[in-house]
């Protein structure tokens, strides 16, 4: 009896593992995951907190393009003579300083490189939020498989216990078996509870995030897509897409930008000012010209200061090319390194889990192995099955990466950016 009832809970045990470690299939829901995050980032503070980022620098770069001078109105008014109606002296006349050294050009070049910065940082932020909804659908989805797992273990082991209990007080057992039996309950009943306490935490993070009925989640495929090879070309092209190093290169150009307006600076914008007026019953016609003398301050130490940000944010973009070359080869490693190690799983795993089993079954049938041995072997090949439920989360986190270090999210992400 007692033989039976160990192989009942390996049998209950392992049914519970199988029904996810056998679900590899066709990554077929996975328009339906993106549809979902676009949704999320849709309304995710979060990520519309960085658009408004976005259009703020956008706005920014539109001021920054503007003229940089308005014309004025000048009038002046004089009386000499309290008893005469008529104004002894009057002037009216207009005047405009004029930007002769490029000054507006270079701060719109300024503007732009900020634009095309502020907009990488953002879109990373987004998909930022995305890469965490991926890893929360993946976490949730393995939380419910060990919980259903662990239950399953759970139920089993209350059983064994039961019968076990019964066998004792019937003699064919001795206690030290019944001892054995309650601490593999309370084990149990541990991990179940640590699994039920994990689900309901990846639930909340989860809902924290989406802000949305778990109900509507969408499952996640039972797989994300397989890498493909990393050629020197495709390494080229998805480092040069990649967001850090496009908002590098716009803080360059906005550099540039500084660099040219302090230079420019330097250069003194005239006034002219015409105007028409009398003065004592004459009509006077007015031209005049000003000009401001950089005697005080010729704006070289600007002028410096400017070379030198423009040359930090050069080896700034150097040092990001180089840090984002090293970061792809890695997670193009982890990537392909997790998605063999979960397809590992799938196609021989779940064949050595079983046949470990079985020979567990034969062994005790046969008396072959002690009660001990076989809980401590037993637990081992739980821990390994437990781990395969864990591939699965590890290779979406890999896939999720690679996503956000390649700036390879579908469209359907972002459909408005």
């Amino acid at each position: 009896m007692l033989f039976a009832v160990r192989v009942a809970l390996i049998c209950v045990a392992f049914a519970g593992i199988r029904g996810h470690a056998l679900a590899a299939g066709p990554a077929s829901n996975l328009d339906r995951v993106w549809l979902f995050v676009g949704t999320v980032l849709a309304e995710s503070p979060e990520a519309r907190a960085a658009s408004e980022r976005e259009a703020q620098a956008m706005a920014t770069a539109d001021a920054m393009g503007a003229p940089l001078y308005n014309p004025e109105i000048e009038g002046g008014i004089e009386q000499f003579n309290k008893y005469e109606r008529r104004p002894s002296k009057y002037d009216v006349g207009v005047s405009l300083t004029i930007d002769v050294s490029g000054k507006q050009s270079a701060r719109e070049r300024s503007g732009v490189g900020m634009a095309e910065a502020a907009a990488a940082e953002a879109k990373l932020a987004r998909l930022e939020v995305a890469r965490r909804l991926l890893n929360g659908l993946a976490a949730v989805s393995t939380a419910r498989e060990r919980l259903a797992n662990a239950r399953e273990h759970l139920s089993a082991a209350q059983e064994f216990s039961e019968i076990t209990s019964k066998s004792f007080i019937t003699g064919d057992v001795g206690k030290p078996d019944t001892d054995i039996a309650v601490l593999s309950e309370l084990d149990a009943e541990s991990e179940y509870r640590a699994a039920e306490a994990d689900a309901f935490a990846a639930e909340s993070d989860l809902r924290q995030l989406c802000g949305c009925d778990l109900k509507a989640v969408p499952d996640l495929p039972d797989a994300p897509p397989a890498p493909s090879d990393l050629q020197d070309p495709d390494a080229e092209r998805y480092v040069d897409n990649s967001l850090l190093l496009i908002a590098a290169r716009g803080r360059i150009n906005q550099a540039h930008g500084e660099f040219q307006l302090a230079n420019r600076n330097r250069i003194p914008d005239p006034t002219i000012s015409m105007g028409v007026g009398q003065d004592d019953g004459q009509r006077l016609y007015r031209l005049s010209l000003s000009i401001p003398i950089p005697v005080l301050n010729n704006g070289e130490a600007e002028a410096r200061s400017a070379n030198r940000a423009l040359a930090a944010t050069q080896l700034d973009l150097d040092a990001v090319r180089r840090d984002t070359q090293s970061k792809l080869r890695s997670a193009h490693s982890k990537y392909v390194a997790a998605i063999a190690n979960q397809q590992s799983w799938h196609a021989r795993g779940v064949v050595a889990v079983a046949a470990r089993f079985d020979q567990l079954r034969r062994q005790l049938r046969a008396g072959d192995i002690q009660t001990t041995d076989y809980l401590i072997q037993l637990r081992e090949t739980l821990v390994a099955a437990a781990r395969g439920i864990e591939s699965e989360k590890s290779a979406w986190a890999a896939y999720a990466d690679w996503l956000v270090l390649t700036n390879t999210f579908p469209n359907s992400v972002e459909p408005n950016k």
